[in-house]
């Protein structure tokens, strides 16, 4: 997906009302007792009962015998690597050697596209269930919404905190019914804007989840974070899904005095 490069979007369709959200329909293959069958597979972030990246495998020509036996040893490849998790077969047809497997990954993020060598220059990260807030600068869309922003700057990186048009429409639903929702987006890019790896970037992800966790008073963890090369290409993505369920926030966290963030993310990013 080019073009992207100056457009702060989402970079997934996260904004509906359906209890799980379809990442992508990958190649996977699945590795029973030693042998390794092709197939497909859906990624999904699952919303209930809790949020949870999930991938829905589908694989054919399986021997009716491996589909039967309970005792097999299942293992579940992307790109010939294996995703650790616990599979739980779902169904199919083992009379034609159709199987269906249901992965829960055992930890999260998970490497969805790219490498570690894969060089980038700019990030595009989602929130859910952040708090709404007052922007040092604001933005208007088509529709005339208004959109807040916030810039937080450090000696390394400048990152950039942005509401959507759905933000007000979407917390107001979380007050009334929890659960998850997209309530912002943001961007990270280097003060230079020089490129970066993948070990650069998870740790500048790592620091922001502690520091928005922080502002917010409860966990709240940039997910499935996307990254673009300096031609605007879509050439690394994790997948991950939010922490906790919406509750309402208790923070020293003053939403129409967002002036305090900036001075507060140099001295936090510096320790």
């Amino acid at each position: 997906m080019a073009n992207n490069e100056y457009q702060l979007i989402p970079a997934f369709t996260f904004d509906s009302n359906e209890s799980d959200v379809l990442h992508h329909n990958i190649s996977a293959s699945v590795c029973i007792n030693g042998n390794t069958y092709p197939g497909t597979s859906e990624v999904r972030l699952d919303l209930l009962p809790q949020a949870a990246i999930r991938f829905y495998g589908s694989f054919n020509n399986i021997p009716f015998i491996k589909c039967v036996d309970q005792n097999v040893n299942i293992s579940f490849l992307i790109n010939g690597s294996e995703v650790k998790g616990f599979p739980v077969v779902r169904g199919g047809d083992p009379e034609v050697g159709e199987l269906s497997i249901k992965l829960y990954p055992e930890s999260e993020p998970i490497a969805g596209v790219g490498d570690g060598t894969i060089q980038m220059t700019r990030i595009i990260f989602h929130l859910f269930n952040f708090v709404e807030f007052m922007g040092s600068r604001r933005s208007s869309e088509p529709d005339g919404k208004v959109i807040e922003h916030i810039d937080l700057l450090c000696d390394e990186w400048k990152i950039e905190l942005k509401s959507l048009s759905s933000t007000q429409k979407n917390i107001k639903l979380l007050n009334e019914n929890g659960g998850y929702r997209l309530t912002h987006i943001g961007s990270i890019q280097k003060s230079d804007d020089s490129s970066f790896i993948e070990k650069d970037i998870n740790e500048c992800l790592t620091a922001l989840r502690y520091f928005l966790s922080f502002v917010k008073g409860g966990w709240c963890n940039p997910i499935c974070p996307v990254g673009f090369d300096e031609t605007g290409h879509r050439v690394w993505e994790q997948w991950s899904s939010p922490r906790e369920a919406w509750h309402r926030p208790f923070s020293w966290f003053d939403t129409h005095s967002t002036e305090q963030l900036p001075v507060l993310f140099k001295g936090f990013m510096k320790i």
